[in-house]
């Protein structure tokens, strides 16, 4: 009876086995509508009005976390001597105006703001800056561009992720780090250039981060349905990507999901959705 009963247990653990595998290998890509099926019944109208709105034809990567944390920026008071230092590497000098919140250089058309409590520093040059006039700066060497830059004026340039945009005469460059191995998209590095790769603005943080609290990962089926419903009747919107980001509120760095896509009758979407649960929840 004992080795009968072992025999039941061993059949049963292998066929869990067998799922699991078969799940984590046979299906790396899945859609959508048959991801997480074990959504709350309160969510389930809600989904379905949620799909006469969107159009919710995903592809989810099969790596999608199940659990995060939340984090909190590590800030240190910056003394003067620090923001001159900082002030000496983009060419300026002199006493700054000091403020409750930052040291303010200004100098030749361009000035340069050191918070003093959340280690951010702004930088605008306020006229054209002078570069050699060579050929026009290609999109696709904006980035290394400002990496280039970054680096030049002492700061980290590390990231995850460039993204750059086109603008009238020049590129907005945004280099995103990853955080809990997500994009970090609240606090990216910000690099604004003229069409020939001169600097126009520059706005970087440098802080750290201390992790603060763990939390469950909701699935995104279950996010889908926090989607907000309030447009006008007809409205249909093409959700092109769905990814588990990062962004600050209430102080805090806390996972999310953003979806991203386009509206029927043109325009860009972009939604966040929460995406932490927490124990007790």
């Amino acid at each position: 009876m004992r080795k009968r009963a072992y025999t039941i247990w061993g059949l049963a653990l292998l066929f869990t086995a067998a799922v699991l595998l078969a799940e984590t290998f046979l299906q790396p890509r899945v859609l959508l509508t048959s991801l997480h099926p074990s959504v709350a019944e309160a969510d389930k109208t809600r989904l379905r009005l949620v799909k006469e709105v969107y159009d919710l034809n995903i592809i989810i990567p099969r790596e999608r976390a199940t659990y995060a944390a939340t984090y909190i920026p590590r800030y240190q008071m910056t003394e003067q001597a620090d923001a001159d230092r900082i002030a000496a590497r983009f060419g300026m000098a002199g006493i700054p105006k000091e403020t409750e919140e930052a040291y303010v250089y200004t100098s030749a058309g361009k000035s340069l703001t050191v918070w003093l409590h959340i280690n951010k520093l702004v930088y605008e040059a306020h006229t054209q800056p002078t570069v050699p006039q060579g050929e026009a700066l290609a999109l696709e060497g904006a980035a290394p561009r400002a990496v280039e830059i970054v680096e030049s004026l002492g700061l980290n340039a590390a990231h995850a992720r460039a993204v750059a945009e086109q603008t009238d005469g020049g590129f907005t460059i945004q280099l995103i780090t990853k955080l809990g191995g997500a994009d970090n998209l609240a606090f990216p590095t910000t690099v604004i250039l003229d069409g020939s790769g001169g600097l126009l603005a520059l706005e970087a943080y440098t802080f750290a981060y201390d992790r603060l609290a763990s939390c469950r990962i909701v699935s995104l089926k279950a996010a889908c349905a926090g989607l907000p419903l309030d447009f006008a009747p007809g409205t249909r919107i093409d959700i092109k990507r769905a990814s588990l980001v990062y962004r600050f509120t209430d102080s805090i760095l806390c996972p999310a999901y953003l979806f991203e896509g386009e509206f029927a009758g043109g325009g860009v979407f972009y939604q966040y959705v929460d995406a932490a649960v927490y124990a007790g929840n």
